[in-house]
């Protein structure tokens, strides 16, 4: 992969086509809410959507909703109200432990034959806290379960609600998203929560669902956070050489620490996605206005043009009268499961039917073919 491989003109076309997928394609990770709570107030799905976005740290955006839809079906059925009353969950840990393992089971074997084609050589594992895998019971249902739930009945405790919680006391979006979810003294999820799950937390309230905010305001708008930054989502962008436009190459790879977001690994480089966040734009070519839009949509103190940035003042290029990050990740996750996998990228798409819509801009198809079997996240 070169330096720059892209002109700006074909970075506009690729933005604006991403962008146009994801205004066809909604997000599949907001399809389906558990029977028992369709017709529940805001606050009662919004409670459901946090312990979501905290279990979803992996890759199958999917079946981590299927599991936690099967755990919160079966829990309800015994009574269990977790999102109307969270200190159930405590009640009979051991039953509750006893059903997450039980579903998680379940959703395995239902999708051993996406894992087969998708996770290449990786186990399937949804039991992940801060991205990482373990095999405990114990540990991941006091983080990823317990800890959020906690978090809610000490917020119902004392006579608030969640809505409230993240958009009173906070100045915008991202600084709710990028720091209070995560670093608050008194309801910060720490490790149990990755940067990825808190920015997709934020598409969820804003966007998706569209409970935040409660009144006007540009800190709080459909383009006022980060992008949700996943394996797909980081796949695609590097795939189409949108990445390298804006940060070159040698300054993304490196063998040594995990900050690197190209890591060689004997003949293939891991593309770790939530690294890209942190690093400085070398070039803002073709969107030259992106202090504009940052200080406008996150906070009039910023001035660190990081990479994320660069895509809101994409949007904003895009549609300037409703500007959404939310549909930009669309387009991106669609593509990115649909198509751009690590294993047989489905370019033309399966058997000849319903190719890519990047196929013709996309770099590693036409430019770098090696580059479809080299990097994978």
């Amino acid at each position: 992969m070169g330096k720059y491989t892209l002109s700006d003109d074909e970075v506009k076309k690729i933005m604006t086509k991403i962008y146009r997928v994801g205004l066809d394609h909604p997000d599949t990770r907001t399809g389906d809410i558990p029977k028992m709570l369709q017709g529940e107030s805001d606050e009662v799905i919004s409670r459901f959507l946090y312990v979501n976005a905290v279990l979803d740290q992996g890759s199958d955006m999917v079946g981590t909703r299927q599991f936690l839809n099967k755990v919160t079906e079966e829990l309800y059925k015994r009574g269990i109200k977790i999102f109307h009353k969270p200190s159930e969950f405590w009640k009979d840990p051991q039953f509750v432990k006893q059903v997450i393992k039980n579903k998680h089971l379940e959703v395995k074997e239902e999708r051993r034959e996406w894992a087969q084609v998708i996770l290449s050589n990786q186990r399937y594992n949804l039991m992940l806290v801060a991205g990482f895998r373990g095999k405990q019971i114990t540990p991941y249902v006091a983080l990823a379960w317990g800890a959020p739930l906690l978090n809610i009945q000490s917020i119902i405790t004392e006579g608030s609600t969640l809505l409230n919680t993240f958009y009173d006391k906070n100045h915008s979006a991202e600084t709710c998203a990028s720091n209070f979810i995560k670093t608050n003294e008194e309801f910060g999820l720490g490790k149990a929560i990755g940067d990825k799950a808190c920015h997709l937390l934020m598409k969820w309230l804003i966007d998706t669902y569209e409970f935040l905010p409660k009144g006007e305001s540009r800190f709080w708008s459909k383009n006022s956070y980060q992008m949700p930054f996943d394996s797909n989502v980081i796949r695609v962008l590097t795939m189409t050489g949108i990445v390298t436009h804006f940060i070159s190459f040698e300054t993304l790879t490196g063998h040594g620490p995990r900050k690197h977001v190209f890591q060689p690994r004997n003949s293939k480089i891991y593309i770790r996605a939530t690294n890209l966040r942190n690093f400085k734009l070398q070039r803002e070519s073709p969107y030259t206005n992106v202090a504009d839009v940052m200080r406008r949509r996150f906070s009039p103190r910023l001035r660190t043009k990081l990479f994320p940035y660069i895509l809101n003042t994409a949007v904003e290029s895009i549609d300037s009268e409703n500007p959404r990050i939310g549909v930009l990740d669309n387009g991106l996750i669609h593509i990115g499961t649909r198509h751009c996998w690590n294993k047989n990228p489905q370019c033309e798409g399966e058997n000849g039917k319903h190719p890519c819509d990047l196929k013709d801009l996309c770099y590693a198809r036409n430019d770098d073919p090696q580059m479809k079997g080299k990097y994978f996240t």
